[in-house]
């Protein structure tokens, strides 16, 4: 089965492709993402939306980074907070508060052509000053938690060990390994339809 991923980023479609360990054909759609900081609402949307496209089983991945100080931001709004501040800016504007606890999230949907299967990791950590050149992102200012540097100090291979991106992917692909999704994908004949997103159980 050919397997789309929906992405315009070539960084997550490399560690995708390597978490996964198969090829993915990578797809850049403009989909319209929801302002929310429901990380899985936001995916089950944007799995939705990328379906009634392709017609065609796909994958898309979206990540959040929560300041336990902040409550639920930045969120899914992070790539905003480091366009407009930049790293430093981010960490200067975290200065005055003493808990700098964080949580990196990944959820990933998985539309297997009749509903939205979803998958998330979750990483605790801490936020620290810049460090690293390895990465992308905010990686530069996330030390997950039993760590001794930031995901941009680390190789692939130690980053995947703590990534939430792993966690999210390894259980996509036990999903896609079992015999009941092999057997759902063997049967199935009829004519996939968009508005088949009831909740799935991503165990």
């Amino acid at each position: 089965m050919i397997l789309r991923f929906v992405t315009s980023n070539r960084d997550k479609l490399r560690e995708a492709s390597e978490l996964l360990r198969r090829p993915l054909l990578v797809v850049n759609l403009e989909l319209e993402e929801l302002q929310t900081t429901d990380l899985e609402l936001l995916v089950r949307h944007k799995a939705l939306q990328a379906f009634r496209r392709l017609r065609a089983p796909l994958i898309v991945e979206d990540t959040a980074l929560v300041f336990k100080a902040w409550r639920a931001l930045p969120g899914p709004f992070v790539k905003f907070f480091v366009e407009h501040l930049g790293l430093e800016g981010m960490v200067n504007a975290l200065s005055p508060f003493e808990n700098w606890d964080a949580e990196a999230l990944c959820g990933v949907g998985y539309h297997d052509g009749e509903r939205v299967h979803y998958f998330e990791g979750r990483t605790q950590g801490a936020i620290v000053a810049p460090a690293g050149r390895s990465g992308f992102g905010w990686d530069p200012i996330f030390r997950p938690e039993g760590a001794a540097c930031t995901f941009a100090e680390m190789s692939p291979e130690e980053k995947h060990r703590y990534s939430m991106r792993a966690a999210a992917m390894k259980a996509l692909a036990a999903h896609l390994a079992s015999p009941r999704t092999a057997l759902r994908r063997t049967n199935s004949r009829r004519e996939p339809s968009p508005s088949s997103s009831g909740r799935s159980d991503p165990g």
